[in-house]
């Protein structure tokens, strides 16, 4: 397929060469078939099941119409010799048949009859169309079977890959029509069992050929990081590896003495004199519990992985301060690009279809690889960022964009980039050899010199560049890692052994005596050794034949040794024995939670029992796989042949095969999802990113996502903090997940001011909390209740006025008056129609002072809050302190319910509020949750905390915004001159009609949102949010002011400018994810309509009947800062001056 010579490329991308698979860069939908099927797609022609693009231009829709259109030109198709012989020498031609007569080339000319030409028969159609049609459907119809079945139990597409997919279609089509396949029983039970037999069987096969080559055991351990530690064992030898069990080892993970019993059981188990080596981790209490082995058994060797090693290395090379700037900034791009789902679409479509980000091996070599692909798309990636389509872009324009474009073209990255793949590239290769199912103990000596070498080579010579890189790897390979065996292997690899130009240096030579010695044990054999090792040495023999030279190069150490060294029979069965063996146990992957799941302790004798068999069974099937994969035949490896770009096959076999067995079994956990988290800043012990928070959170935020992407993961503390920064993610968080993320985080100090947590914030989804919601919504804050008590809200704007009338000409701090009148204005409305005169002043002065320093509290940094276990010694004193607050407040509420309910008689109708429906309400015996006196306490706590500064800092934010755009204030007056008048003043009934204003509020809140990071989301359960685990019980930020600000949304996201919103596009109703300041979903703020009521009712009130200016003295400052709620750095202080004529306005 050469894709230049279609114009269709330019709007779709190759994802899948080898399928051909074609993704539309509109839709997003993809298309197996190449670019043909693709077209009818964007052409939005129905073609069998393409389903037209919804996103497609109409000029592109056009274009691919003509080109779909435009018939292809015809071929004349060449005609064979035999064609031309037949036209030439038909009858018709013939000069023969001179009397005319031409017969029915169909006949015979006997007694006419027919009979078809026997020479040059004419071609005819198929002889069985319907034959061949009703095999077709039958075909058809059975894939759409098999199709629907792996749809259904959600069975990967790669099963079908399997080596018993095609035996098990091919057994059900033997038995016929009719056969009913195995039931659930007879898979659990005596089909396991048969397998289980089976496999148990080829061990002893197995067993046999050990006697021969020897084998390796190999130790895999895994831990969770706190109290899980899990130990896996199989054995492997050229014949195949074999998987024997799993044990749990929490309990004893750093005990070696342990560890050393449980290595010497499965040495007993396979025969001491069978087992060559054992490969473990390199841990201590491994290294000890090795040595403790070889000490026991002498004929034993112990290595740690050899795959573990290289890693460290690599790990260590990261650390070099160039290196580690190199790969932090190639992560910066792939990060970007990977973040934004039409840069990644533009990316693959410059490189090919070809990734940057390659699959998850070890995390360093990932890295590095990586970095590889970055360096071989260079050209292509400048072209991306330089190109017409990136620079028209609304990304071009953002400045992680443009951060992005400068590295791209920055010289001294390319430079690094090239000196880190140089160094890391030797290793990466080394790691190729040894990190496979076939024998590498013969290369491994050999490949970490060569590496060494040509690391030595790119820097010329040069000690001081040379020598640090040198330095890593001496340490982890001379100290670490280095055993006898390999120095014998490389010994007796006669590709090395033999090659001139490798020289046997003195620890090569001590290595291969020191094995012998543990290898070669009787006198007798010692005597044989001793004469056929000269023999070895100088090449003679049949050692030393042509067929033996050529095989040095072309055949591997072990076949080598079995075909030419028969003289040498006991040096060869030494040979043998090493050179078959492995120096890594990486490749074989395990899925480590299906082995956790059979640790468990919720599951009863048999389950358990039967959850064995099936692991070893499928362990052990899947083992077979690979071995009949490469035939049982080891290749020689050759070093300059490697590519270090081709991907690493061997962690491929595992990627899915053990997840599935627990959903497979109703004994078995369900299927854990990929837990790979969102990428994010490394933190230090303990504390993770708490020492780097800056204290304006949500640019710190915003700062973070430009680094990681849209989603990333913080740890502060204890706990795990995810901050979502795009609309896509906010919506999956807040709509696709809803009631996952429908429970809060309750913090210490929330918890102890709102009765436990039983307010409508805190409370857990549940019965409980959708009460607390219908209390709010339809009873307290709905538009009937509102409307009952406008007049208390009335009375307080119209004092507002009065004071700010006071203060003519002198200044005025806006953000003070507004927090007053705000929380005068929620105290009339909750219990306006209780307290009278000077009762209710001195609450209300009560009120302001415990409301400030509860606030405060509540948005200060908590100790107990990032570190739950040391919550009950309240390091700060700030629970002690936000009690203190609390029980002045609930001691003010008792009072209040106390006055009403004894003034309750005669004084129904006269003077509603909030108090007197609430207490109406718990006194409610119908309800099947009831609504106590805590619950009631708890919801008049939100309606003061809550309601008082997210609502002031509005209006403060909406006058500050107005007065620095003298134009857009004096549009929102003319608005108002025109609905409500010159001559009277604002009323609530007035507030529809004033669109433009009610604009000015929601580019207000889009700024400048009272919560910018809402209220932390916790997932109830572990989920996937954007393709990242999001673990049960993390604290989920949303970022709303980040998102209210992208450029890829929103024109000029910065400027002040109501316009955007004045064709009414955007609600408050939270199901537009790129505007929703008062957050979404079930937890969407429940006093919507009493803000917008409020926060309109002032705003207008204050722009009508002032002109607000800037003292002399001051200047505007728009700057925020971050607390519990977005406020102004600095109060506006404004000197207000009257704009109407009519002094009773102000009275």
């Amino acid at each position: 397929m050469v894709r230049g010579r279609d114009a269709c490329w330019e709007h779709c991308v190759l994802i899948d060469a080898a399928k051909q698979k074609v993704r539309c860069n509109y839709c997003q939908r993809e298309y197996s078939g190449g670019v043909y099927r693709m077209k009818f797609h964007l052409a939005q022609i129905k073609n069998k099941d393409i389903v037209p693009c919804t996103e497609v231009a109409d000029n592109v829709r056009d274009a691919i119409r003509q080109i779909v259109g435009t018939p292809k030109k015809q071929k004349n198709p060449k005609k064979s010799k035999v064609d031309d012989y037949a036209i030439n020498n038909a009858p018709e031609n013939s000069s023969s048949d001179s009397d005319g007569f031409r017969p029915n080339p169909a006949s015979s000319g006997q007694n006419g009859s027919t009979c078809p030409p026997l020479i040059f028969p004419r071609p005819s159609p198929s002889a069985h169309p319907d034959v061949e049609d009703a095999e077709k459907k039958k075909h058809d119809y059975a894939d759409k079977k098999i199709a629907l079945f792996f749809f259904h139990n959600s069975i990967p597409f790669s099963a079908s890959k399997s080596m018993y997919y095609q035996e098990m279609v091919n057994a059900v089509a033997d038995c016929g029509v009719g056969y009913k396949g195995p039931s659930y029983e007879n898979l659990r039970s005596s089909l396991l069992e048969k397998a289980k037999c089976e496999i148990a069987d080829s061990c002893k096969n197995f067993r046999d050929a050990l006697t021969e080559t020897g084998c390796t055991i190999l130790s895999d351990s895994w831990s969770d990081g706190s109290t899980k530690s899990l130990v896996v064992f199989s054995v492997t030898c050229p014949k195949g590896t074999f998987f024997l069990k799993s044990v749990d080892i929490s309990a004893h993970a750093d005990d070696a003495q342990f560890l050393f019993g449980l290595l010497e059981s499965v040495v007993l188990e396979i025969g001491v004199e069978n087992v060559v080596q054992v490969i473990t981790d390199s841990a201590a209490s491994y290294l000890y519990a090795g040595r403790l082995l070889m000490s026991k058994y002498t004929s034993l060797f112990w290595s740690p992985c050899a795959s573990q090693c290289i890693d460290k290395m690599l790990e260590d090379i990261s650390k070099l301060e160039w290196v580690s700037e190199v790969l932090e900034e190639a992560g910066t791009i792939t990060r970007y690009i990977y973040s934004h789902a039409w840069v990644l679409n533009m990316m693959r479509k410059f490189t090919g279809g070809r990734e940057l980000l390659r699959p998850r091996i070890t995390r360093f070599v990932t890295h590095f690889l990586s970095l590889r692909s970055i360096v071989v798309e260079e050209d292509n990636l400048k072209h991306m960022f330089s190109h017409t389509d990136w620079s028209s872009s609304a990304y071009s324009r953002r400045h992680d964009a443009q951060a992005i474009k400068s590295l791209l073209y920055l010289d001294k990255f390319w430079k690094l980039a090239h000196e880190a793949l140089n160094v890391s590239d030797p290793l990466v290769k080394v790691l190729r050899i040894v990190d496979g199912d076939m024998p590498a103990m013969g290369y491994i000596y050999e490949g970490i010199d060569r590496a060494k070498v040509q690391i030595k080579a790119y820097y010329n010579g040069l000690e001081g560049k040379y020598k640090p890189i040198w330095d890593i790897i001496d340490e982890r390979w001379n100290i670490q890692f280095q055993s006898p065996l390999h120095a014998a292997a490389a010994f007796l690899n006669p590709s090395i052994f033999y090659n001139p130009s490798f020289k046997i240096d003195l620890k090569m030579r001590n290595g291969f005596q020191e094995a012998m010695m543990k290898m070669v044990i009787g006198d007798k054999d010692k005597t044989e050794f001793t004469r056929e090792h000269p023999m070895y040495i100088n090449a003679q023999g049949a050692l030393g034949s042509e067929f033996a030279v050529l095989g040095r190069t072309l055949n591997s150490p072990g076949d080598w040794w079995a075909g030419y060294g028969y003289e040498v029979p006991t040096l060869q069965k030494a040979a043998l024995r090493i050179l078959c063996q492995p120096c890594s146990s990486y490749w074989c992957r395990w899925n480590w939670s299906t082995f956790e799941n059979i640790h468990t302790k919720k599951r009863n004798r048999m389950e358990q029992e039967k959850f064995n068999d099936l692991v070893f069974v499928h362990c052990n099937l899947q083992l077979q796989a690979i071995t009949q994969t490469r035939g049982g035949k080891s290749k020689p490896v050759i070093y300059d042949e490697i590519d270090v770009p081709i991907p690493f096959k061997v962690f491929q076999w595992l990627a899915y095969h053990l997840t599935i067995l627990g959903h497979e079994w109703s004994i078995a956990k369900q299927k854990k999802p990929d837990q790979q988290l969102p990428p994010g800043p490394r933190g230090v012990p303990l504390l993770g990113s708490l020492p780097f928070l800056d204290p304006e959170l949500h640019t710190y935020f915003a700062d973070l996502a430009q680094k990681f992407g849209p989603i990333y993961k913080l740890q502060l503390g204890n706990k795990l903090g995810i901050v979502i920064s795009s609309p896509s993610l906010a919506k999956e968080v807040l709509k696709d997940h809803d009631t996952i993320f429908a429970n809060r985080d309750v913090p210490v100090a929330g918890r102890a001011v709102t009765y436990g947590g039983q307010d409508i914030v805190w409370t857990p989804y549940g019965l409980e909390w959708r009460m607390l919601r219908k209390v709010c919504v339809r009873e307290m804050l709905s538009n009937h209740s509102m409307d009952a008590v406008h007049s208390l809200r009335h009375k307080e704007v119209r004092r507002l006025v009065q004071h700010i009338h006071s203060k003519i000409g002198s200044p005025v701090d806006v953000g003070e008056q507004m927090f007053l009148t705000i929380l005068n204005v929620i105290t009339s409305m909750m219990w306006g129609g209780t307290l009278k005169g000077d009762g209710r002043t001195k609450i209300g002065a009560e009120f302001r002072q415990v409301v400030s320093e509860m606030t405060a509290l509540l948005g200060a940094p908590n100790v107990s809050d990032f570190f739950p276990s040391l919550a009950r010694f309240d390091v700060q004193g700030i629970e002690k302190k936000i009690h203190v607050q609390f029980l002045r407040f609930d001691k003010i509420f008792d009072s209040l319910i106390e006055q009403r309910l004894k003034t309750e008689e005669g004084e129904e109708e006269s003077s509603k509020d909030f108090l007197q429906l609430l207490l109406k309400l718990k006194d409610d015996e119908d309800s099947k949750v009831p609504f106590t006196m805590n619950h009631l306490k708890s919801l008049l706590m939100d309606m003061v905390v809550g309601g008082t500064e997210t609502t002031s800092n509005t209006v403060e934010w909406g006058i500050a915004e107005l007065m620095n755009k003298p134009e857009t204030m004096r549009k929102a007056q003319e608005e108002l001159d025109r609905v409500v008048g010159k001559d009277k003043s604002v009323e609530e009934s007035h507030l529809p009609q004033l669109h433009y204003l009610q604009s000015v509020m929601k580019e207000v809140l889009r700024l400048h949102p009272a919560l910018p990071l809402l209220v932390p989301h916790c997932p109830s359960s572990s989920c996937t949010v954007g393709g990242y685990f999001i673990p049960k019980g993390s604290r989920v930020f949303v970022n709303v002011w980040e998102i209210h600000r992208d450029p890829s949304i929103w024109v000029n996201p910065t400027e002040f400018n109501p316009d955007r919103f004045f064709n009414g596009e955007c609600d408050f109703s939270g199901n537009d994810f790129k505007y929703f300041p008062f957050g979404s979903g079930r937890r969407i703020c429940a006093g919507i309509t009493m803000a917008e009521r409020m926060v309109m009712f002032e705003l207008a009130t204050l722009v009508h009947l002032f002109e607000w200016n800037i003292p002399s003295s001051g200047k505007l400052n728009l700057d925020e800062k971050f607390g519990i709620v977005l406020k102004k750095a600095e109060p506006l202080v404004a000197v207000p001056t009257p704009r109407l004529s009519d002094p009773s306005l102000y009275a």
